[in-house]
């Protein structure tokens, strides 16, 4: 939006001959683009990339004020505290399976226009996919074939004991 306020800014610079009002008018449009997208800009920065130019800022000031670095330091450690996860752990079937409301678990594949292949991996890293615990009896979790198929996608389950080595 900037680049096309600015772009008439230039033709109304180049114009024969040049209006004021014209030029006035192009000139305000793209200030005002330039600073909704200097805004929305700063909105994207997640809390810790907040944190680190605050802290750039605060080091770079002259004279640089102690307290100020302090609570930057600060506010960057909470943030990327608050950033680390966990592994989390083992999934039940209600979790794989999920909602068909919510699109979550295999429903979440509905937000995909398309999808053609589907596999389900171990839910920890050195597990295997539990398909004992959700089987329908031929060793294949409740559903998902059938929403693969309902999908036009092929669905792939690892074997037992063939998980990373």
């Amino acid at each position: 939006m900037a680049r096309r306020k600015l772009n008439a800014l230039n033709d109304a610079l180049n114009a024969t001959p040049v209006v004021q009002a014209t030029v006035t008018a192009a000139r305000t449009a793209y200030e005002n683009a330039k600073t909704a997208y200097e805004t929305a800009k700063q909105d994207l920065d997640d809390a810790a990339t907040k944190a680190e130019k605050k802290l750039a800022e605060a080091l770079k000031a002259k004279p640089q004020v102690p307290a100020d670095i302090t609570a930057a330091e600060g506010e960057l450690k909470t943030a990327e505290d608050n950033m680390k996860g966990s592994n989390g752990g083992a999934l039940d079937q209600k979790a794989y399976e999920g909602s068909p409301d919510n699109k979550t678990g295999l429903y979440a594949l509905d937000k995909a226009d398309l999808f053609n292949l589907l596999c389900i991996p171990p839910d920890t890293r050195d597990g295997d996919t539990p398909v004992e615990r959700f089987s329908n009896g031929d060793g294949v979790l409740h559903g998902t074939p059938r929403h693969a198929h309902r999908r036009f996608a092929r669905c792939l389950e690892q074997e037992q004991g063939h998980g990373r080595r």
